[in-house]
This record gives C-alpha cells, structure tokens and sequence, in this order.
C-alpha cells in the first residue's frame, strides 16, 4: 500500500466552480464530535485560508481507513494505514483550531455559546468589511 505521504511532492490547484464565488466570511464550528470529513472540511477550509475555524480539538481521527480481511475469524477489519493532513503538513490527527473556543456548543438545555461567539466575530467582520 502507498500512501499519499511516500507520493514525490506536487502543487495543489483548486479552480472556482462559479464566476461568482461566495466571497463572505465564513466560520465552521467544530467540536470532539467533528470527524471523519468534517475534520476534512474543516483543515481543507482553514488549509486554503477560506475560513476561520472556531471550537475545540476534534475527534482526532487517525486518517485513511483500508480493509483488511481476517479470514481466521471470518471478518474485516477497518485499520488506519496512512495520515491525512492539512495543507501545511500537519497530521489531520494533531491539528486544533487556531481560534480555540471551551465553550461546547449547546446540548439543549441552554445556550449554544459557541454559536453566538461565530455569529458575534461573523457580526464584527461584516461591520469592519462595511466602513
């Protein structure tokens, strides 16, 4: 098995999908619950500068996942066997959010005080973008 990390370095290249890309500020709210592709999302948005990530480590997902048979006792297993990382090399596993918030976010039996933190920073972002 090769994994990504053994591949000769390259460039990586996104091209717009849209003449009218969403050019607002955006904050992705993650948590110890956030993995598998949400941990994704949120390196690869942070990783291209797209937006802010806000909250606590996530669940630390160790990375790509393969199959292996064990035909002894007749199942599969599904075992890391290789590192996901964000675009400046950390492992996915590593990674925290640069604007590291304790607050968890709502459960329902209160206030979601992670959620007003985003929309506040998202509030004084658009006002300082206005003047």
């Amino acid at each position: 098995i090769t994994a990504p990390n053994d591949a000769p370095a390259y460039e990586r290249f996104v091209a717009p999908s849209s003449q009218h890309p969403f050019d607002q500020p955006v904050i992705a709210l993650v948590g110890h619950w956030t993995g598998s592709m949400g941990e994704g999302m949120a390196i690869g948005l942070d990783g291209m500068g797209r937006a802010t990530v806000l909250g606590t480590q996530m669940a630390r997902l160790a990375g790509g996942t393969e199959a292996v048979d064990l035909p002894s006792v007749g199942i599969t297993a599904f075992i890391p066997t290789y590192d996901l990382r964000h675009l400046d090399g950390t492992p996915r596993h590593h990674w925290a959010p640069a604007v590291e918030n304790t607050q968890s976010a709502d459960l329902g039996n209160g206030e979601d005080s992670l959620l007003i933190t985003a929309i506040q920073r998202l509030s004084t972002s658009v006002n300082e973008g206005v003047q």
